[in-house]
């Protein structure tokens, strides 16, 4: 007997030409009209991958939606969407990230990460809240990870993060809190953020990437690296 795995499908809303190539490693649908929309979600299901950075395509997107039940995927938003849009998004999507600016990483990195084979060990985005004292990441794999400011000490010569001042970079291998950095290596070793799954001694030894430039300690990449190389392309 053998078990038919469903097709995972990306969708890239947008009208923006330019945002094919930056999602190209996904190879995405591009939807680029309303009535497009409509014609999608017909081939949509509950591994879909949908990436939107124009506002007007979503809400037509969620309105198509309204009569559906069930779950159909995963939304990333390259937009601060509005407080009453986020119960709908989150009724019709399992995983719903959101952001702009340096809270997401720039397009290219982020088809980079959403396409890796490791990206539950890598970072995508995050947000702040400074009445609540907590910093929310959102993983390669849209999991959402909540941690206290004080999962962050003072580093060992003396400086402390300024969480306002949040970023990702480096292709999701590390969050900077104004001059405070901390690659993934780094990251580790907080209880509450360490690495989304186990990984052998075996596979820790077969996949070491080169010592980390903060604090020389080596870095698990799984199957493949991402840090330096996606960065060359890009620039190039």
């Amino acid at each position: 007997m053998t078990t038919k795995t469903a097709t995972s499908r990306t969708f890239l809303l947008s009208k923006r030409r330019h945002s094919v190539r930056w999602f190209a490693p996904l190879q995405p649908e591009h939807v680029s009209s309303i009535q497009r929309v409509h014609e999608v979600v017909a081939q949509a299901n509950n591994h879909s991958l949908w990436i939107s950075d124009e506002k007007p395509l979503t809400d037509t997107l969620l309105h198509a939606l309204a009569s559906r039940t069930g779950s159909w995927g995963t939304m990333v938003l390259l937009y601060q969407p509005a407080l009453a849009s986020i119960p709908v998004l989150s009724r019709h999507f399992h995983r719903v990230v959101f952001g702009s600016g340096k809270g997401l990483l720039p397009p290219a990195e982020l088809a980079e990460v959403l396409a890796a084979p490791n990206k539950a060990d890598l970072f995508i985005g995050g947000m702040v809240d400074a009445d609540s004292k907590t910093l929310t990441l959102w993983r390669g794999d849209l999991a959402t990870l909540t941690v206290p400011f004080t999962a962050f000490p003072p580093s060992g010569d003396g400086i402390t993060p300024d969480f306002s001042a949040f970023a990702v970079s480096d292709c999701g291998h590390t969050i900077r809190l104004g001059a405070y950095p901390l690659r993934r290596c780094c990251m580790s070793m907080i209880p509450s953020i360490g690495a989304a799954s186990p990984v052998s001694a075996a596979k820790k030894s077969a996949h070491l990437a080169p010592p980390c430039d903060a604090c020389g300690s080596n870095v698990v990449s799984g199957e493949r690296t991402l840090d330096r190389s996606p960065r060359r392309r890009l620039r190039a």
